[in-house]
């Protein structure tokens, strides 16, 4: 496995009658052990990362806050007011999502109560409401009741 951030070390050939060194010649430098390179940093990110280091400053940063105190002030009170709207909204939701679950509910009790109405109004269903009281349907049909015009 190759890896290019590396330097590459010479393999070292087998001691041979051409490779032995003579005793006059200076002695060989040692190959230094390879280290990662480092990693090349993007212009934008160097840029932010100079301009974190110059908000990181505590008495840069605080200088900054006393020129601009009014202006702080006033994101601040954005962002409460911002938080405050967001729960708000939430709220606002929660009590929209319960009021029409229990509208469901009701909607579900008037349908079940209007057809327990309608079988309860069938005449026989009244019939054996009335059988049980000792009353009895009329077997005549009905008869309209003509009183006579009182005269003066």
């Amino acid at each position: 496995m190759k890896n290019s951030h590396f330097k590459q070390v010479p393999f070292a050939a087998p001691s041979t009658r051409e490779n032995r060194k003579r005793p006059d010649e200076a002695p060989e430098v040692p190959t230094p052990v390879p280290t990662p390179r480092a990693r090349k940093i993007p212009a934008g990110l160097d840029n932010a990362m100079k301009m974190l280091r110059v908000l990181v400053d505590q008495n840069a940063l605080l200088q900054l806050l006393q020129q601009n105190l009014r202006f702080t002030l006033f994101l601040v009170a954005i962002a409460l007011l911002y938080i405050w709207n967001s729960h708000q909204a939430e709220r606002q939701a929660r009590k929209a999502d319960r009021l029409l679950r229990e509208l469901r509910e009701l909607r579900t009790e008037y349908m079940t109560l209007g057809a327990q109405l309608s079988t309860s109004r069938q005449q026989s269903n009244i019939a054996l409401v009335v059988d049980s009281m000792g009353l009895k349907p009329s077997k005549q049909p009905p008869y309209k009741l003509i009183v006579p015009a009182a005269e003066e």
